[in-house]
């Protein structure tokens, strides 16, 4: 071994740490031995591995890193060159500075002062310039130079741009306002002619009757897309625009908003809107698709083909629509049944745009009035209060609580363990809560911005929680006669809102923009349905301590019955025969299945499985306690007793689970145990009680099948059988 290895390691460490992994590997027991083959084959693995890495090492490793260093050395070398040529051009700039400096401090304020003059003499020829070329296009226009004055008016709009990122403010305005003037004055020219040789072309959307056909004179037509030209020339770049507060969506290319001026004429006055008018230029549009295609070849030709004409035409009809809603929302706001049916207008004129026509969600939208801060809280105030309306309405109605004949909304109802329900579908005021909850939704859903549609749904949830106090008011007048009040209809619609928002919170889509008010495990209805279902547990739990109520009045007979320490004609030594129920019992079973079989008819089935469930469990315990801890059995007491549970009991729950006894396991493994043959229950016990037995007592009961009493519980059951003397 390397004599190093001695200095580097502790010999005695190595010799414990191995003879300690040693032992842990084989134990104290032989059979362990056999571990000594795979042990050795581990550790000659382990030992080629490591002879791999010294060779490696050893031959491959130091050639890599010879090359490494003989690159980094190389690097060194042309960096210091490097630093040594920078340096002899550094003191090369120095001394021609130091020979410049006395120079450049005689003419550097004339040179600066040239630069300035330069500058004035550039910004004083703009300025002429733009008078010039403002000469221009109005001597053009005198003469009837079209082409020659959109000349000009390109060099206004090319000289803008420039100026813009100049800084020179004062200048940029000018140009500007110089701009702005020749373009209205271009475009209201170009435009009153376009709309003559359009009502000369009886063009549907300008002439009134509409329905003509364009004319065949190649001259008119060649005008039109002239003018077409013309005005898709005048059409300003975006950063020259300036957009003012609160404006209306911006007009399309100026060869449309002409058209669309007699529709917006028709609604001068506030009058109950309608769907009609924002929809029939659509109607109309829709037949003209054709005749859009003259004008999308002279949108090629100026090389704006990316423009879609029929985009442009709904752009424009959104702006009309716009200004029309802007100017009567006003007089709308005071009348909220005016109001509200714009809304519904406005929201009906967008869908069809997108859904029906296509209209691109980048663009302009009409719904931007009604976010408006001066509109939208009023829209948010009135879906608040007429919903608040209908739900009291709902809540007092006759009908409230009655079951709905169709297949309501989303959610509720289904599903569950179990059998049994089938009865309590969507009760009316419930299912009505769902639609009105669901209307809101469809109308916010189309707002583009998401902290309107986040306000929209913070008021679904106070909706949803005011109809929870409602509930709560109404539920606490029925709680006296639950079985026969309206409380299991309440108890269904708790549910069915429930199991509502629960299908809601598993399609993130609808309502949009959930996930931005919820956690990342969780869904923003989480908290509201929370307590919805602690309502839900609670009622249940009334109705199942109502029904273990009346059959805990009913079980005293059978609980003082004397049978239980009776002999029933037992023979010698022959097993007891029971062949009938006791008549003592026979009140408490009617009770609980009168009963179950009215909550069966009343309750959706995911709650009446509950129900039932908390029900059996209720009698299971209560059965164990007052009957069979209290109750001494004799031989054919404790047959009895199994008879009236196992043949009269369990198959009252039969009709809701295949196997109702696991849902009686108190009552199932008692019966077993009072039941075993004398031999077998006498070594039972001593099992139970000896405390060095050889089985253990839980051992002992899963022989017999008892699993869920415990020792001392199984003792005190043994201990309930009395014999008879022979």
């Amino acid at each position: 071994m390397h004599p190093t290895f001695h200095a580097l390691v502790d010999r005695d460490e190595v010799t414990h740490s191995v003879t300690r992994d040693l032992n842990d590997l084989f134990g104290s027991e032989a059979r362990h031995l056999g571990r000594v083959k795979a042990l050795v084959e581990e550790l000659l693995e382990t030992r080629e591995h490591l002879q791999q890495r010294l060779q490696f090492a050893t031959t491959e490793a130091p050639d890599k890193i010879t090359r490494a260093i003989k690159s980094a050395e190389r690097a060194l070398d042309e960096g210091e060159r490097l630093l040594m040529e920078s340096e002899a051009v550094r003191k090369e700039v120095q001394c021609h500075s130091a020979k410049v400096s006395p120079l450049m401090e005689e003419v550097g304020p004339g040179v600066r002062v040239v630069e300035e003059l330069g500058r004035v003499e550039r910004y004083q020829l703009l300025v002429a310039m733009v008078e010039e070329w403002s000469q221009e296009i109005s001597t053009a226009l005198h003469i009837g130079a079209e082409g020659q004055a959109l000349v000009g008016h390109g060099q206004l709009v090319e000289n803008a741009k420039v100026v813009l990122g100049t800084g020179c403010q004062h200048l940029f305005h000018f140009l500007l306002a110089t701009l702005s003037h020749w373009n209205k004055v271009l475009v209201q020219r170009f435009t009153g002619e376009f709309e003559g040789v359009l009502k000369s072309m009886k063009w549907p959307l300008a002439g009134g009757a509409g329905g003509g056909q364009l004319p065949a004179s190649p001259d008119t037509l060649q005008r039109l897309c002239t003018l077409t030209q013309y005005l898709l020339q005048l059409t300003l770049p975006e950063e020259l625009v300036m957009e003012e507060a609160h404006q209306p969506p911006p007009s399309p290319h100026p060869n449309y908003p002409g058209e669309l001026r007699t529709p917006s004429a028709a609604h001068s006055t506030p009058r109950q809107p309608s769907a009609g008018p924002f929809s029939i230029p659509l109607q109309r549009q829709q037949g003209d698709e054709q005749q859009e295609s003259p004008r999308v070849l002279v949108l090629n030709r100026c090389g704006q083909g990316e423009v879609l004409a029929k985009v442009e035409f709904m752009r424009g009809l959104v702006r009309l629509a716009a200004i029309k809603v802007t100017s009567d929302l006003p007089h709308l706001q005071e009348d909220d049944d005016l109001f509200c049916a714009t809304i519904q207008e406005v929201l009906h004129f967008h869908r069809e745009l997108c859904d029906v026509h296509g209209y691109p969600n980048t663009q302009p939208s009409i719904l931007a009035v009604l976010t408006d801060p001066r509109v939208f809280p009023r829209w948010l105030a009135l879906e608040r209060k007429f919903a608040l309306e209908v739900m009291d309405e709902l809540v007092s109605s006759d009908g409230a609580w009655e079951v709905e004949e169709w297949g309501g909304g989303g959610g509720g109802g289904g599903g569950g363990g179990g059998g049994g329900g089938g009865g309590g579908g969507p009760v009316k005021c419930g299912d009505q809560i769902i639609l009105l909850l669901q209307g809101i939704t469809n109308r916010y859903k189309q707002l583009q911005q998401p902290g309107h549609r986040l306000q929209f749904l913070q008021l679904q949830l106070d909706l949803l929680d005011d109809f929870r106090v409602r509930l709560l008011q109404v539920m606490k007048s029925e709680r006296q006669e639950p079985l026969t009040s309206h409380y299991p209809a309440i108890l269904n619609t708790t549910h069915h809102i429930s199991s509502t928002l629960a299908d809601w919170a598993d399609l993130p889509a609808n309502p949009p923009s959930r996930s931005q008010l919820a956690e990342v495990t969780g869904s923003v209805f989480d908290a509201t349905r929370s307590l919805y279902t602690h309502i839900e547990g609670e009622m249940i739990h009334v109705l199942a301590s109502f029904v273990f109520s009346e059959v805990r009045a009913r079980s005293l007979p059978y609980r003082k019955d004397s049978w239980h320490r009776t002999r029933r004609g037992e023979g010698h030594g022959r097993r007891v025969k029971v062949l009938e129920v006791s008549p003592s019992i026979c009140q408490l079973l009617e009770v609980v299945a009168r009963h179950l079989h009215t909550l069966r008819d009343a309750l959706a089935t995911p709650l009446f499985h509950t129900l039932w469930v908390q029900v059996a469990e209720t009698l299971d315990k209560y059965i164990f306690e007052e009957v069979v801890l209290e109750t001494r059995f004799s031989e054919a007491g404790a047959e009895q007793f199994r008879y009236d549970m196992t043949n009269a009991l369990f198959p009252i729950f039969g009709g809701f689970t295949q196997k109702p006894e696991n849902y009686f396991r108190l009552i199932k493994e008692s019966a077993i145990l009072l039941t075993l043959p004398r031999p077998t229950l006498l070594l039972l016990q001593d099992t139970l009680t000896a405390p060095d037995s050889l089985v253990t007592p839980r051992r002992a009961l899963a022989e017999h099948g008892v699993t869920c009493l415990s020792s001392e519980e199984a003792a005190a059951v043994l201990n309930a059988r009395i014999y008879d003397v022979q």
